[in-house]
């Protein structure tokens, strides 16, 4: 309740005076004080940043904050700061301007080992995310003093998409050759392992399965017209095989596979159940099958039309 209510009692006046708390906390080992509290209120003070631009000072502070929380990793993965770090990461989010002073703060003063901790610890994921990227390569610059294994993090994304932003990016890594050997992997893209190469033949014949081939169920439903009655439940199976997710004709799948189902049942012609006609000698599924033309739809509603038995004693005009 106290973490909950607390920080949202702080505003622009109090904050120097909260923040500093924090930090005094978060450096203190021995401080057995609610961290869950403590990055609350760095959460708020994101989020007051978007009322009036966070002072030199506190800016500081939150960095420093920070910093003395990757000291104690082992409470980045605790359940009470789950609530927090999400708190804090969609306050970073929402402030860009904020969000790129902190991180370059923090790239600056962090060791190797203090920004891994953040790194795993959830933390950084917000506040260098791929969004920022193209701005880190355009102002390399601001990263020059920092450790290359923490500034190569602000640009460790794949090469973007979109034509405008590749072409910015290029002109950046061709003006700062320490730019261009922290992206070295979009020139030399990493070799396929064997297991990401499996994985990917793995993907690649499932999307294959899942796809619809008018073909390979032209085929299919040319093998259940002219299979033998014992072999039909085998032969609808390649029907479903071929056609796995089609929502073009399940009403008529489901018919031709009833049918199939009690193909061997079938009356011959002129020994019908009454209200049922006869399909002039032919089996039921290949008059079924007739209906599954795929390049008409409504094949299938016409040969049930033109089969729909007399009602005897209809009232004329009817």
């Amino acid at each position: 309740m106290l973490r909950r209510e607390f920080p949202e009692l702080i505003n622009v006046p109090e904050l120097d005076e909260a923040i500093t708390w924090a930090r005094d906390t978060l450096c203190d080992s021995e401080d057995s004080r609610s961290r869950a509290l403590v990055v609350s209120l760095l959460g708020r003070a994101i989020t007051l940043a978007g009322q009036e631009p966070l002072s030199d000072a506190v800016l500081s502070n939150v960095t420093e904050a920070l910093l003395g929380l990757a000291g104690q990793h082992e409470f980045l993965f605790s359940q009470d700061l789950h609530t927090p770090l999400q708190d804090l990461a969609e306050a970073l989010g929402r402030e860009a301007q904020t969000r790129r002073s902190l991180a370059e703060l923090l790239i600056t003063r962090a060791s190797a080992e203090q920004f891994l901790a953040l790194h795993v610890g959830r933390v950084i994921g917000s506040l260098l995310p791929s969004a920022d990227a193209l701005y880190w390569m355009e102002h390399w610059d601001l990263l020059s003093a920092a450790d290359e294994q923490v500034s190569r993090l602000a640009v460790a994304f794949p090469p973007p998409e979109e034509r405008t932003v590749l072409e910015r990016a290029q002109a950046a890594r061709a003006s700062h050759p320490t730019l261009r050997a922290a992206t070295a992997f979009w020139d030399n893209p990493p070799a396929e392992s064997p297991w990401e190469r499996e994985h990917r033949e793995l993907r690649e014949a499932e999307r294959r399965q899942n796809t619809y081939d008018e073909t390979a169920l032209r085929a299919a439903l040319d093998a259940v017209l002219t299979t033998a009655p014992d072999q039909l439940r085998s032969a609808w199976a390649g029907c479903q095989r071929a056609a796995p997710h089609s929502r073009r004709f399940p009403r008529q799948l489901g018919r031709l596979m009833a049918c199939c189902s009690n193909r061997g049942a079938v009356p011959a012609v002129g020994r019908h159940p009454a209200g049922r006609p006869p399909l002039a000698g032919r089996p039921a599924c290949a008059a079924f099958g007739l209906a599954l033309d795929c390049r008409e739809p409504g094949a299938l509603r016409r040969h049930r039309l033109s089969h729909r038995p007399r009602t005897h004693g209809a009232r004329p005009g009817r």
